[in-house]
């Protein structure tokens, strides 16, 4: 490189002004809780399967075990390694560029997949040597504006691991199936194995390579006189191999396709999100799906189960095993505050994600004046054109009850970032009940129609509705069993719930 040129790539990079946003992992996974805190659905893009986790909660051993496989003299050099970057370059330029010695550091490393996302694409000897040459620059610039720690700490939370999984957080739950700040040394050295090669090294594909080259570490770890001999004794007697079996089988058994609700609740936050940003639908649908989003709903995991367990048994859902049998869809509802608590949107085993919902999609509009009377004191104005679904029904029956208390259906309570501000929030507000004589409705009350049968149930604050019927609008048989299985349902909720003091 001529004097110009250099001199000209210098002043290039002085004017990159590299701040320590630049190098954070931009991508997060959403995680969904129900209403008691507990995660129930972890979502994310290709490249957002990561959880943050600060540096005093990364055990000490595992950023030893990285240090010492990646990058021994961190804690010596300012960014550049100069005898590894001479081996590195030496190999690569007498290979032509087919083979890349790793010589980077961990700031290198934590740079090139920050600011040079896209470096698996420079198959050029010109390229990749181009892009070594801006991550000395580079490099040498964190080290003056991070201290080691940051710069470790922002390297374990962007390090891929394989199986769709970034940073050392989102691993350890996968592999081990705790927080990384629970995992014993030798799953520490484990982890830190894994970077090399993600797929040469993954846990569950070829757990023996992965358990061999943990013990690599831990030798390297005591060779560096970074544990003690007890310390690798101990590691060896880990009976790493049946861990990872055991959580390779448990992510085998739930990575299962959403529930009704989860489908339901994704569909209004993308809604939400689009309204309250002002974003097209691709941008609030990245922003769930990599915007590290904490939702919390308003999903009760025991009545959802329950809900669900009814519409897959025969003994409550007719002609179950017929396809072309009626429909049917159940919400529960908290009337003192509108919260749905569970919801199915149809029968038998749901098989896909985001599909029909008929809890909150199967509008009817037959026999509008029929149970237009229902509507009269809620205050709640139905879709006439469209016609109304079963949590329409819900909304308009909490109105009435709650004295105008409910004025929406919430599917979530609020929603924040991964820096714990609000993103989104339900204000539950009131509707003008119209003046007159205030009547309750009935506890149990069916709305029998040729070709819908609108069923309620209620305890002191719970509401429980199920709408049964054909997707085509046909008239259902006049058997006895489609106009009471709707009640059965309804009553073996309500006894199921009965001890919760709801």
């Amino acid at each position: 490189m001529v004097k110009s040129e250099k001199m000209r790539l210098v002043s290039k990079m002085k004017t990159f002004g590299i701040s320590r946003n630049d190098v954070t992992p931009k991508k997060y996974e959403t995680h969904i809780l129900d209403d008691s805190g507990k995660v129930i659905r972890v979502i994310a893009d290709s490249e957002s399967h990561r959880e943050y986790v600060t540096y005093d909660r990364i055990p000490n051993e595992l950023v030893k075990a990285i240090v010492s496989v990646e990058d021994k003299r961190f804690y010596i050099h300012h960014g550049i390694d100069i005898p590894g970057i001479i081996r590195s370059i030496l190999i690569t330029f007498f290979s032509l560029g087919k083979k890349m010695q790793g010589g980077s550091t961990i700031t290198q490393q934590l740079i090139k997949n920050t600011l040079f996302p896209d470096w698996y694409r420079n198959n050029t000897f010109r390229d990749k040597m181009k892009r070594k040459i801006r991550e000395l620059f580079i490099a040498h610039r964190i080290e003056r504006k991070l201290s080691k720690r940051e710069i470790i700490e922002y390297y374990l939370n962007t390090i891929y691991f394989g199986n769709g999984c970034y940073g050392v957080q989102t691993a350890s739950k996968l592999y081990f199936g705790k927080d990384v700040w629970k995992l014993t040394p030798g799953e520490c050295a484990l982890l830190a194995g894994i970077p090399l090669s993600p797929a040469k090294y993954d846990p569950f594909r070829h757990p023996e390579k992965c358990i061999d080259r943990e013990k690599f570490i831990m030798k390297k770890m005591y060779e560096q006189k970074i544990i003690s001999r007890s310390e690798l004794n101990e590691a060896e007697r880990e009976n790493i191999l049946l861990e990872l079996q055991y959580n390779k089988s448990l992510n085998e058994k739930t990575g299962k396709c959403y529930s009704y609700f989860e489908d339901a609740l994704v569909s209004k936050l993308i809604d939400d999100l689009m309204k309250n940003r002002n974003i097209k639908h691709s941008e609030a649908m990245s922003l769930l799906l990599s915007g590290g989003l904490r939702v919390y709903s308003t999903e009760n995991k025991r009545l959802q189960k329950l809900c669900e367990k009814y519409f897959n048994d025969p003994d409550f859902i007719p002609d179950l095993d017929k396809e072309d049998g009626p429909q049917a869809a159940i919400v529960i509802m908290d009337m003192t505050s509108g919260n749905i608590l569970g919801m199915v949107g149809g029968r038998g085993k749901k098989k896909e994600s985001l599909i029909f919902n008929r809890a909150v999609s199967a509008k009817r509009n037959n026999h509008f004046n029929t149970i237009s009377c229902f509507f009269e004191r809620t205050g709640f104005v139905p879709d006439k054109k469209n016609g109304i679904s079963i949590m329409d029904m819900c909304l308009a029956y909490a109105g009435y009850e709650s004295g105008g208390n409910v004025k929406d259906a919430f599917l979530y309570k609020r929603v924040l970032n991964y820096k714990d501000k609000v993103v989104l929030r339900n204000d539950n507000k009131t509707y003008e009940m119209p003046e007159g004589e205030f009547v309750h409705l009935p506890k149990l009350m069916d709305i029998t129609l040729a070709t819908d049968i609108w069923s309620f149930g209620r305890t002191n604050n719970l509401l429980i509705g199920v709408w049964a019927g054909y997707d085509d609008n046909r008239t259902l048989p006049q058997i006895k069993e489609y106009y009471s299985f709707t009640q059965k349902i309804i009553k073996s909720v309500i006894e199921n719930i009965s001890g919760d003091g709801r």
